[in-house]
């Protein structure tokens, strides 16, 4: 890693050449690109937003060629995590803070929700009719079927169901591109520790802290889904609590430090969100959330 880090900063074709070819992986293994944003972020806190944008605008330009010859259309999905991720960025170059640029990254994400709303009234009918076509498209493929069947299900039963998830898929989706930015940026944070003689990243990481004031926000928005029962309200608290599983996590890694034998915690504590994921953001926000409050580093960690 530290030599893909010293590649990237070596020029800018080199920069191009990591971002553009983990994007173009990425289309067939999603999970790469963040590697893609790792290396534009990278590029951001260490020479700058306007080289990145350079960066980023040539890389968007080679995909956009590469995706029509391969597949007859354009793609500019990649461009839309390059945006959050030279704004978060480049927000970090200038606050060195971790816990400001998930700040702002969520005031981005609930604005995301509230826009959608409002320039997609119907976008929850729209949501559910994609979804009805999906599934009518699986019943006829043999290896669903089966899997169908093992897992004692049927597309009726799932069907009765499509209203609920159209209804909050926006705030799942935004939410998912929050975690997947913050990775980026961690992964970026550590690449750039890799070049100069700055505060390590796990020090910054186990700091996290959101903030009372965004914690009352959370608890609001889930507190008025409850009683509401507005699917906006719904989906504007999975997007705050998403980020506060990030301060969770957090708690969870400085605790779990302390120990001779942490990697027994932490392969735990992994293989836990990998089994059981839903369950464990819930924990973790949950945690992150009291925290806010109560500071549980201060009580738990040692110095």
């Amino acid at each position: 890693m530290r030599s893909l880090a010293r590649f990237i900063l070596s020029g800018p074709m080199q920069a191009v050449a990591v971002v553009f070819g983990f994007a173009v992986l990425s289309l067939p293994f999603p999970f790469l690109i963040i590697f893609s944003g790792a290396a534009l972020g990278l590029v951001t806190m260490q020479l700058g937003i306007l080289q990145s944008v350079k960066v980023m605008l040539v890389s968007t330009a080679l995909i956009l060629v590469s995706t029509y010859f391969l597949s007859g259309s354009i793609s500019i999905g990649p461009l839309y995590a390059w945006l959050s991720v030279i704004v978060i960025a480049a927000v970090y170059r200038n606050t060195r803070s971790l816990s400001l640029s998930l700040q702002l990254l969520t005031i981005l994400g609930l604005c995301s929700v509230l826009l959608s709303a409002v320039i997609f009234p119907d976008l929850q009918s729209q949501w559910q009719s994609f979804m009805q076509s999906t599934l009518k498209a699986l019943e006829e493929d043999p290896a669903f079927k089966s899997m169908w069947e093992s897992a004692k299900l049927s597309p009726e039963r799932l069907e009765k169901y499509l209203p609920a998830i159209a209804s909050i898929m926006t705030g799942m989706l935004v939410s998912m591109l929050i975690l997947i930015t913050t990775m980026t940026i961690f992964l970026a944070r550590q690449w750039q520790g890799f070049q100069e003689n700055i505060r390590s990243f796990r020090e910054e990481f186990i700091a996290i802290r959101l903030g009372k004031v965004l914690a009352i926000v959370t608890v609001t928005f889930l507190v008025a889904a409850l009683m509401l029962k507005y699917a906006i309200l719904w989906q504007l608290t999975l997007v705050s609590l998403s980020i506060f599983s990030i301060q969770g996590m957090a708690i969870v890694h400085a605790f779990i430090g302390q120990f001779a034998n942490s990697i027994i915690g932490f392969v735990v504590v992994y293989g836990l969100l990998l089994i059981a994921t839903p369950q464990m953001i819930l924990a973790l926000s949950t945690l992150g959330i009291i925290d806010a409050f109560l500071n549980f580093r201060k009580r738990i960690v040692k110095a």
